[in-house]
């Protein structure tokens, strides 16, 4: 069994998917942000006030 290392091109193309996978996590986080804050804002403002 040989093991050829990875060419330049090969770590390339890697980083090219790495960074593509990075960019679709940051914005599926936004969405999530952009929702949870979406959800906060509706919340009755006299929940806060039960919380003793």
């Amino acid at each position: 069994m040989s093991t050829t290392e990875p060419t330049p091109r090969d770590i390339y193309d890697e980083l090219v998917l790495l960074r593509e996978a990075i960019a679709d996590l940051m914005g599926a986080n936004r969405a999530v942000l952009a929702s949870q804050t979406t959800i906060i804002k509706a919340m009755p403002v006299r929940l806060s006030r039960h919380t003793r």
